[in-house]
């Protein structure tokens, strides 16, 4: 294209107009309590096997709010993170209403090592309370189920 830089140029005057999307990846003011030990179990564990596999092939990245509404059509304030695997993505999003839902997809073969898209399956919801500066998880049954338990059991579908 002749002038590309000047015809990007021209369109500088209509990215000026309306808000800006913050998607800055290192926020955790908009996160509430529960969704960030989770986030900070995940970002835990995403170390220790990246440390002990030399290499960087797990990964975690936060999703603010217009990116997990345009992704989960939640009504509410949305926030949330997104476990990055070779091959599958682990979405863990709040919508402040006392619950935590966590989905699946695949996104490659494991056999065959073809890229693929799967639709989102959902894997868990966790309840939480945040009660004395604290925060308590509960599963579907109200039943008590540490964080820590949680992200090993997310990490184990991974490995499916």
């Amino acid at each position: 294209m002749k002038n590309f830089k000047e015809h990007i140029k021209q369109l500088e005057s209509d990215f000026n107009t309306g808000t800006t999307a913050d998607l800055n990846t290192d926020k955790s003011e908009n996160n509430n309590p529960a969704l960030e030990r989770l986030y900070e179990n995940t970002l835990e564990a995403v170390n220790i096997l990246n440390g002990r596999l030399n290499s960087n092939i797990l990964n975690i990245i936060r999703i603010e709010d217009e990116l997990a509404h345009l992704l989960f059509s939640f009504n509410e304030r949305t926030t949330g993170f997104v476990l990055v695997t070779p091959q599958k993505y682990i979405f863990f999003i709040s919508n402040n209403t006392g619950n935590i839902f966590t989905y699946g997809m695949k996104r490659k073969d494991r056999k065959s090592g073809m890229n693929l898209i799967s639709r989102s399956v959902q894997l868990l919801t966790i309840n939480y309370d945040t009660k004395n500066g604290g925060v308590v998880y509960s599963d579907s049954t109200g039943s008590p189920i540490d964080p820590e338990e949680i992200v090993y059991q997310i990490f184990k579908w991974v490995t499916l």
